[in-house]
């Protein structure tokens, strides 16, 4: 399937300034990793958390398409699908500019994106299509018919070799070769509702959700998926894992849902959680570890944008915000992106 909308000139929309310390921004590339061994460095979020620091709103920009229904940030790009059914890239900083869609109506609600470093943006729609866009082609949309079940989560990785997706309301998920265009047989979980993945820079595939209301993680390996060699489950929790974070070096795993926040060892899930936080009106729907990794940022359907440490579980700044549907952070940890219901993009970086 090809966006066949005519290309239009980027468009500056009206946005809305809140005081702050919000910085301008260049368009950084995508950081990379750090090297193995070496110690990451803080990013700007995790100085001020550390400093005592507040994040503020930056600004908001209306997505002029409705609800929002998924996000994903690429460095300094805002990749956001719509109930209209619209995709379409933000280039953010102080502002947000309205790049060119991916697509006007991708024939279905996208309910989950997914990105690469190697400038690949995917998403899962509504009807069991999995769509794949170039930010240097943003008209380029190779579609992939992968289930006659809704779409609810997809992950990808780094290199951009393989792909994961899972299926609404049913223990389905499947993992893509997007070099060929091969799509496993359901892969063997016990999963009843997957909603997150993520994959390190080596072998690692973690997914997880729920298994008959108890939140659980497995791990993987990219080479073999269908074998689950590691797992966490908790039958004293009810509820679901909505989001997890990996380290591209698959050291740190943060993973939040239903009224809990929780660290693992990603290699060895089923030792438990390094640290447990129990918040039961924090229902998270999204999280991102940022780049020190000494910090990660969570965002719940309550209404609330908080700051973690990860060594301890610590909460240490809650921030009131409008109902937001997940998140993402740019390149260098200067600020992080939310939206939702209230169609508006918004931005947050540390504040007086």
């Amino acid at each position: 399937m090809r966006d066949t909308m005519p290309r239009v000139a980027s468009l500056l929309l009206v946005t809305t300034f809140a005081l702050g310390c919000g910085k301008e921004l260049v368009e950084p590339d995508p950081v990379a990793p750090d090297a193995p061994g070496s110690t990451p460095q803080l990013t700007a979020l995790e100085q001020c958390a550390i400093n005592g620091g507040t994040p503020s709103q930056q600004f908001m920009s209306n997505n002029l398409h409705g609800p929002v229904t998924s996000i994903t940030v690429h460095g300094s790009t805002v990749i956001l699908g719509s109930e209209d059914k619209s995709v379409k890239q933000w280039t953010v900083g102080s502002a947000a500019i309205y790049g060119q869609p991916f697509t006007q109506d991708a024939g279905s609600v996208v309910g989950a994106l997914a990105h690469t470093r190697a400038n690949d943006i995917l998403g899962a729609d509504g009807a069991g299509v999995l769509h794949r866009w170039t930010l240097a082609d943003a008209a380029s949309d190779e579609a992939m018919t992968i289930s006659a079940n809704p779409l609810v989560a997809v992950g990808v990785n780094s290199n951009n070799s393989r792909a994961a997706v899972g299926e609404r309301d049913v223990p389905n998920m499947r993992v893509i070769d997007l070099d060929t265009g091969t799509v496993s047989a359901p892969v063997t979980t016990t999963l009843w509702g997957v909603t997150s993945f993520a994959f390190s820079d080596a072998d690692l595939l973690l997914d997880a959700g729920h298994n008959y209301n108890t939140p659980q993680i497995e791990r993987r390996s990219v080479a073999a998926p269908m074998t689950v060699v590691d797992q966490w489950n908790d039958q004293t929790l009810s509820g679901a894992i909505r989001a997890i974070a990996l380290d591209p070096a698959g050291t740190t795993l943060v993973a939040v849902g239903d009224g809990m926040v929780m660290t693992f060892d990603p290699m060895n899930l089923a030792a438990g959680p390094t640290t447990t936080t129990r918040v039961p009106e924090h229902l998270a729907v999204g999280v991102v570890l940022l780049g020190g990794r000494t910090h990660f940022v969570t965002v719940g359907s309550e209404g609330t944008l908080r700051v973690w440490a990860v060594a301890t579980g610590a909460l240490v700044k809650t921030v009131t915000i409008p109902t937001p549907i997940g998140i993402g952070a740019d390149s260098d940890g200067t600020q992080v992106y939310t939206s939702g219901p209230d169609g508006f993009l918004h931005s947050y970086g540390c504040g007086a």
